[in-house]
């Protein structure tokens, strides 16, 4: 089922980047691409992908993963703060990684 939704991407609470009617195909898990990067939301994970890398967060277990894949380097970064909530038709992921100031918060809100 394809879906649109409004995604905002914040950084220390500051709107960095603002997306409107993106489609996304919505079942179990919300897939959208912004800027060439797919991205998936599931259950209890984020994962943000292109050519050049993969990005992980298991929400669960608060493992961070990059995988650069042009040099098949995979990094296992440690989690300060990591949570996903649902609620009807908005999703709210807030994640820091240790080795990164800012928190990083990803709003999605369906239309």
């Amino acid at each position: 089922m394809s879906n649109k939704y409004n995604i905002k991407l914040f950084k220390d609470d500051k709107l960095e980047k603002e997306y409107k009617e993106i489609k996304v195909l919505d079942n179990n898990e919300i897939k959208f691409y912004i800027d060439s990067t797919k991205n998936i939301i599931g259950s209890n994970f984020f994962t943000r992908e292109n050519k050049d890398f993969k990005f992980h967060i298991d929400f669960d277990k608060k493992k961070y993963t990059y995988l650069l894949k042009e040099k098949n380097m995979l990094f296992d970064i440690k989690v300060k703060k990591a949570k996903i909530e649902k609620k009807d038709n908005k999703i709210d992921i807030l994640y820091q990684i240790e080795t990164a100031e800012e928190k990083i918060r990803i709003v999605v809100d369906k239309i």
